[in-house]
């Protein structure tokens, strides 16, 4: 008697479907964004008009602005500068801890343009912004001010900074809140400097009621930056565009080129750095708006390798007089790269710059609090200098957040009261010799493209093991699957080494001695207890090495001779296939992915994944049992 429940195999394939067609669903709705109340921004212009250096040395604050209407083109490119795009999706105008972007900007806009008045959130995948209320009232926002900051009144654009600390701290710890402060002072440099581009100034309010700030825009992300937009009174005829005009240089970039070029780049070609392109870096990084009178609250120091016209050793960057002070001789590059937790780059770059910060001054202020963000956003305006100048120069240079400040402080014989924040490497790259960029793979992207071609490889070993193929191809298909599983194993340990600094170039590769390096670090992973987002997916990431090594044995085995064994060896093949799997997604979403921009897009994708192999898998079975069902019925 045939029973009306549907059998197991059925629940499994009905599950499957609807797991894939929610995942397509998902998908779908990721790419498609939901287009009411959205205005679409005018490209920015990325050629621009005023040189970079000039654009440092002009660009201030001031609460003496002048109200000024911004059109549709000049919104679109101070936005760009404070969270737009740049080399393609998910690579932003500005720096961001792991890639995390906790910034949100907000606009309000009262102006006489095509942009209707009211409060806007802005896009920066889009380039394009969101209406959340078409209500403003100028007055509400005055109580919000607790200092005398009313630089505000009859401004019709003002722009504000909020964060979201739980993208950024949610992988760093407390210290990711260090990095949302540091990020707003990256972001405002770009700010200031396009706003001189464009003739206009600003005036930065930090002081204010946070709780209404936020209910004014209806949001609850943490405000930290209010930015009202206008004209100089004072200094108009200084940045009239005949005078702007009369200092432009055809061989100096840009602020918006500059802005576009700029990317942290981690991999640098041997040669000497020019003593001149180092000290103009310098001079002009600390030209920025909150440093006029506090100087001394900032100290740099340099760890130089190969410039030329300076011999290796440690130096003080003095701000006041622009001057070196040569305190310790010898390479100290390798010395350096052990206290930023063994980051290669800092050993293979030229030079290195430490950016650290007085913390007595902070605390002796009326509020440490205000202070501390001040400070955080002093030190990212220096690094965005750095970054800026370093691209107009084509040269290369990251920022590094994470390292040991009590062994970089005792290296660099930092003053007690100070305290690092930022290792900056500074690097030559083939660009800076006219040599051709395409020819230039960089080990890092090389490490992504393995980690990339690693997770197609286990998808492939995955789908070579569907019942349908074994029955066709028989035989043939342990050895298909031996074949791209080896691949995997080769291409995962390729991966891992690069990373970790065992190579640092293509010739390494064929050396020993960087694999016995690589075994040997590679148990101290789990000697330390993760306590960090990163440090986790690390962790999960060097178990799946353990994992994967287990069922590449395991399925080598069973091609070669499993005899007796084969079936204890097939389950254990199979069960650490999924654990492998399982560890390498989560340490992608922890981590980063690799092209996928968003973890959950990730996830959707390995979902997918999942869902068509049992998808295809009892299809071929209930077509086979349906076969023989109307086979014995004839």
């Amino acid at each position: 008697m045939r029973t009306i429940f549907p059998t197991v195999t059925q629940l499994k394939l009905v599950v499957a479907a609807v797991v894939l067609v929610f995942s397509l669903l998902a998908i779908t709705i990721e790419f498609i964004p939901f287009e009411s109340d959205n205005f679409i921004l005018p490209e920015p212009d990325l050629l621009g008009h005023l040189p970079l250096s000039t654009a440092i040395h002009q660009s201030k604050i001031t609460t003496d602005l002048y109200p000024h209407d911004l059109s549709v083109e000049e919104l679109s490119q101070l936005l760009w500068a404070l969270q737009g795009t740049t080399h393609g999706p998910g690579f932003r105008t500005v720096p961001s801890a792991g890639a995390t972007y906790p910034l949100k900007i907000f606009i309000q806009h009262n102006g006489n343009s095509p942009l209707n008045r009211g409060y806007y959130s802005y896009n920066s995948d889009a380039h394009e912004l969101k209406l959340h209320s078409s209500s403003i009232n100028e007055s509400q926002l005055f109580p919000a001010l607790l200092s005398e900051d009313q630089a505000v009144a009859n401004m019709t654009n003002i722009f504000y900074i909020f964060a979201d600390f739980n993208r950024t701290s949610d992988r760093y710890g407390t210290r990711g809140i260090q990095y949302v402060h540091l990020e707003v002072g990256h972001a405002l440099q770009n700010f200031l400097l396009q706003l001189s581009s464009l003739n206009l100034n600003t005036w930065v309010i930090s002081d204010f009621n946070t709780s209404q700030v936020k209910a004014l825009l209806h949001t609850s992300l943490q405000p930290l930056m209010i930015l009202p937009v206008g004209q100089d009174q004072g200094n108009l005829e200084r940045f009239s565009k005949s005078a702007i005009q009369s200092v432009i240089t055809t061989e100096e970039m840009t602020v918006e080129q500059a802005i576009a070029k700029r990317k942290s780049t981690r991999d640098y070609v041997s040669g000497l750095i020019p003593l001149s392109i180092i000290i103009d870096i310098l001079n002009d990084s600390i030209d920025i708006a909150f440093l006029t009178e506090n100087a001394s609250i900032i100290d740099l120091r340099l760890v130089v390798g190969e410039v030329n016209g300076l011999s290796m050793g440690m130096y003080s960057y003095f701000l006041t007089n622009h001057s070196l002070k040569h305190f310790h001789e010898g390479d100290a590059r390798n010395s350096l790269r052990k206290t930023a937790l063994d980051q290669s780059w800092v050993e293979s770059a030229q030079l290195s710059l430490v950016i650290s910060a007085n913390m007595t001054w902070m605390d002796q202020q009326s509020d440490p609090d205000l202070s501390y963000r001040r400070l955080m956003s002093i030190i990212g305006m220096i690094a965005q200098n750095i970054y800026l100048k370093c691209a107009a120069h084509s040269l290369g240079t990251v920022v590094i957040g994470a390292f040991s400040e009590g062994d970089v402080t005792q290296l660099l014989e930092i003053p007690d009261s100070h305290t690092p924040f930022y290792i900056l490497p500074i690097g030559l790259i083939p660009e800076f010799f006219d040599q051709e960029t395409l020819l230039f793979i960089p080990m890092s992207e090389i490490a992504h493209y393995l980690g990339l071609f690693s997770f197609v490889l286990f998808y492939v070993s995955f789908y070579l093991t569907l019942p349908v193929l074994k029955r066709r191809l028989r035989q043939q298909v342990f050895w298909f699957h031996y074949f791209f599983g080896s691949l995997l194993a080769i291409s995962s340990v390729f991966h891992y080494m690069v990373l970790h600094g065992h190579v640092k170039s293509l010739s390494e590769f064929s050396d020993v001695t960087t694999f016995l390096s690589a075994v040997i670090d590679f148990p101290s992973v789990f000697f330390a207890f993760p306590t960090t987002r990163y440090e986790v997916g690390q962790l999960l990431a060097s178990l799946s090495f353990i994992s994967g090594t287990i069922f590449t044995l395991s399925g080598l085995l069973m091609v070669l001779d499993g005899g007796s064994y084969r079936k204890i060896l097939r389950t254990i093949h199979r069960y650490a296939v999924f654990i492998t799997l399982i560890f390498i997604i989560i340490h992608n979403l922890l981590n980063g992915t690799f092209l996928v921009i968003k973890p959950r897009m990730f996830l959707y994708l390995n979902l997918l994944f999942f869902t068509l192999y049992y998808f295809i898998h009892y299809s071929f079975l209930q077509l086979r049992q349906y076969r023989k069902h109307l086979g014995s019925a004839i």
